[in-house]
């Protein structure tokens, strides 16, 4: 948790992903969610070089 954000890491086969959730979720480790994503609003980096996929 980050104040007024929580950001949520998980892995979907063999990536890793990270999300900026609503502060109110209750959402723990170890927990099973679903997640929907806009995809106007999605961000992809290269994780080796840091460069943008998609933005």
């Amino acid at each position: 948790m980050l104040g007024s954000e929580v950001l949520l890491y998980f892995d979907v086969v063999d990536a890793s992903f990270t999300a900026k959730v609503n502060p109110r979720t209750t959402a723990r480790p170890g927990d099973t969610i679903k997640l929907a994503m806009d995809l106007e609003k999605i961000h992809i980096f290269d994780k080796e070089t840091e460069l943008v996929i998609l933005n």
